[in-house]
């Protein structure tokens, strides 16, 4: 049975923005052409704001996150050493633009053969390696939102959105 209608959603990515016009242009052509291929019409409707651009880690931020990681007995990677392919699809890299902010990811699994969405990552998430990601991930967040509210070298990069707040650091929160 062939239907009289079907309707495709998707968005386009690009490592970089320079390319992501272009390459929403190349990917708007094929669907032309598959149109054309198979006799069939086609209508894009492009929302202005559809399309997902690379997150842009803040580095005070980040810093912190690697900081809070080690002190839970992890050792993030540099950024380069994790294939991109295995990064989840985000639209955090549009917040990005506009907020200071970080999206790390957190290894659940001993395994270096499990890809993110299968059922594999989601038996590892219900696990005892992927309980502790969560803890380590909860405590990162919280470090990383500690150095931010009480550390003026961790904030003052992130203004104007930080109320530059001078402070304590968070070790010394943390001991009392």
């Amino acid at each position: 049975m062939i239907p009289e209608r079907a309707e495709l959603n998707l968005m386009v990515r690009s490592k970089y923005p320079e390319t992501l016009k272009d390459l929403v242009g190349r990917v708007e052509d094929l669907l032309r052409g598959a149109a054309l291929m198979t006799g069939t019409g086609v209508e894009i409707i492009t929302d202005a704001n559809t399309n997902e651009m690379p997150v842009r880690s803040n580095g005070p931020l980040l810093a912190a996150w690697v900081r809070s990681q080690r002190e839970r007995g992890r050792d993030p990677l540099p950024a380069g050493v994790v294939p991109e392919t295995i990064a989840a699809g985000t639209d955090f890299g549009n917040v990005s633009l506009r907020v200071p902010g970080i999206h790390p990811l957190i290894k659940v699994t001993d395994r270096d053969d499990v890809a993110l969405h299968t059922r594999e990552m989601a038996a590892a998430a219900g696990s005892p390696t992927g309980d502790a990601a969560a803890v380590d991930g909860a405590y990162g967040l919280a470090a990383v939102a500690l150095d931010w509210l009480h550390d003026a070298t961790c904030a003052r990069p992130c203004a104007p959105i930080s109320r530059r707040r001078r402070g304590r650091g968070r070790r010394r929160i943390l001991e009392e």
